[in-house]
């Protein structure tokens, strides 16, 4: 039998909790996976059962500007000295968003969404990571 994890017990997801003796994956009823892919399917895409697609990513790094001042980064330089590790100059805190999207990622639509969503163009700064083939 295979291990639960509280959710699964409870049946509130379907996912691979063990191997079957013949080496199947199983889930939580025991019964065997066939479909790899969790949650919907791509839409507008036909594929096989078990096919992994290829999801673009996108990352978008959000930091403070320059003049702007940074107490957290300021703490975290402190505590750094404090430590010993007295070769770091400055350090200035930010946020790391990583965007999944569906087709081929649009810039300016990506761009729009970094600079009026994730973050505050008055005192942020936005760098767009976009996927390289």
């Amino acid at each position: 039998m295979p291990i639960l994890c509280p959710a699964q017990a409870e049946g509130q997801r379907t996912a691979p909790l063990g191997v079957s003796a013949t080496g199947e994956l199983l889930t939580v009823d025991g019964s065997v996976v066939h479909d790899l892919a969790f949650g919907p399917r791509p839409t507008g895409r036909d594929r096989a059962a078990g096919t992994l697609v290829p999801v673009p990513v996108v990352v978008v790094d959000v930091v403070l500007k320059p003049e702007i001042s940074d107490p957290q980064g300021q703490a975290v330089l402190g505590a750094l000295g404090r430590l010993g590790h007295s070769g770091v100059r400055s350090v200035r805190q930010g946020k790391h968003f990583v965007l999944d999207v569906e087709g081929e990622p649009d810039e300016a639509e990506l761009r729009e969404i970094a600079e009026t969503l994730l973050a505050n163009p008055v005192i942020e700064d936005v760098e767009l990571h976009l996927p390289t083939d």
